[in-house]
This record gives structure tokens, sequence and C-alpha cells, in this order.
């Protein structure tokens, strides 16, 4: 899953585009979130979950 982000903030630091201090940083925080997505250890952020929504409104269901 990194390998792809890893090889882009490569060649960004290859580039000039990003130093290495913070490519290292990028890395170290991607590996974190990932590891606490994987392990469930990951604090719920504000998506949508599993309860009522407003649906997609009333021009959609009049195309119907």
């Amino acid at each position: 899953m990194l390998g792809e982000r890893q090889r882009s903030i490569r060649n960004a630091v290859s580039e000039g585009r990003l130093t290495q201090e913070q490519a290292d940083a990028m890395v170290e925080r991607m590996t974190s979130q990932l590891d606490g997505r994987l392990n469930g250890t990951a604090p719920m952020g504000r998506g949508r979950g599993m309860g009522f929504h407003r649906g997609p409104g009333p021009a959609v269901a009049n195309k119907r």
C-alpha cells in the first residue's frame, strides 16, 4: 500500500520539491496512520457512517 506513495515521495525529494526531513516525516505519518487503521486503533473520523442520511435529494428522485 505504501510502496507507490513512498516512490512518489522519493521522486519529490530527488526533484527538490521536498526535503529529506519532510519526506521522512510524511512516510512516518503514513505508516503510523495505516497501522492504526489496520489494527483498529485509529480514531473514528467524521465520516458518514451507517446512520440515516438525507439521500440524493429531490433532483435525483424526479429523474426516475
